[in-house]
């Protein structure tokens, strides 16, 4: 699935290093993985991070900014819950250009008291007031950074950044093989900030090959995201010039299966398809492209919610939907045009 998200009861480092492994990685108390992001009426590609304890160098501008800050006081100890960190989580969103969890608790702990993951934090204090602050998840040989803030006071000392930079060279010293920053973003900048620590060890997770490759292999074309539109596109044109005419369509409810409520559904998280037809009244004939396969393929989809959203031009709002079954998938285009024109 390009969606999906678990949520154990327990998690173990072992299991935690396994889940990460796979380009998964954690939110509130559970674990989820997604391939793509949709911002402001855009859609994005999710290229999940992971860096190579053993094998990073620093960028010399992350040596300026360990220089610069090395008046602040670092601690790193178990994560614990405090007022005045909460306080400060609260002022760092209030000056966000874009929304996230209300509360730091709600963030990590959602609607549950009990922390299933390893938590460590960073704490950074200019004498004795708390400044910034990160938080990070232990597994055995791994460990995945959930969340850095800071006080926006202090915005031109780059305590973001320096507090990942932390977390690294924490994990480096106590013997960890890989950290996993979380996804970048590319095309949307804000997110630009993991990738620009490492000028080496840094690899990304391929969806189509389900591997990690290194940052130099990495190729916006190659991105799921953009396979899929482009592949159904070519369909599409050369379907209107054998007079076929398809009509691609962006999914809104493709990462629906994150929520809770939704997650025990098979929905579908391909962000594009083409539909063939209706085959009754709450069913669809659609064409899509899986990247992991290199396959089209034709699904009977259902309909298992009802959405009432003003229709958009190209894009399907109106029904979440769920696979029922996959009735055909080749590797060929001209083989898919034989098929539905038989």
């Amino acid at each position: 699935m390009f969606c999906d998200v678990n949520y154990p009861a327990h998690l173990s480092p072992h299991t935690l290093d396994k889940y990460l492994e796979k380009g998964w990685f954690r939110m509130g108390q559970s674990m989820f993985t997604t391939s793509f992001l949709y911002f402001n009426d855009v859609s994005y590609n999710a290229i999940w991070l992971r860096y190579d304890l053993s094998n990073y160098e620093l960028r010399k501008s992350s040596k300026l900014i360990l220089k610069t800050n090395a008046k602040f006081k670092v601690q790193i100890n178990p994560f614990t819950y405090s007022p005045s960190k909460e306080r400060l989580f609260s002022k760092y969103r209030a000056n966000l250009p874009f929304g996230i969890a209300p509360t730091l608790g709600a963030l990590l702990l959602e609607e549950g008291q009990f922390n299933i993951f390893n938590s460590y934090e960073v704490c950074i204090y200019d004498d004795k007031k708390l400044v910034a602050m990160g938080i990070f998840d232990l597994g055995d040989t791994s460990a995945q950074g959930i969340v850095n803030f800071y006080d926006p006071d202090y915005r031109k000392y780059s305590l973001g950044k320096f507090v990942i930079l932390q977390k690294v060279l924490y994990l480096k010293s106590q013997g960890f093989t890989y950290f996993y920053p979380g996804y970048f973003v590319p095309g949307y900048a804000l997110f630009d900030y993991k990738i620009e620590l490492l000028s080496s060890g840094m690899s990304f997770y391929e969806v189509a090959s389900e591997s990690w490759k290194p940052m130099t292999d990495f190729m916006i074309e190659k991105c799921p995201l953009n396979l899929i539109y482009e592949k159904l596109k070519i369909l599409e044109s050369t379907t209107t010039a054998k007079s076929l005419k398809l009509k691609t369509y962006f999914y809104k409810f493709y990462d629906v299966k994150l929520f809770k409520e939704y997650s025990s559904y098979d929905l579908i998280s391909f962000p594009y398809f083409i539909i063939l037809k209706a085959l009754e009244p709450h069913k669809l004939l659609i064409l899509t492209y899986d990247v992991r396969l290199g396959k089209y393929q034709i699904i009977i989809s259902c309909h298992v919610f009802n959405i009432q959203l003003p229709k958009i031009p190209n894009q399907y709002n109106s029904n979440f939907l769920r696979v029922e079954d996959i009735i055909y998938e080749h590797k060929s285009m001209d083989a898919v045009l034989d098929f539905l024109n038989s």
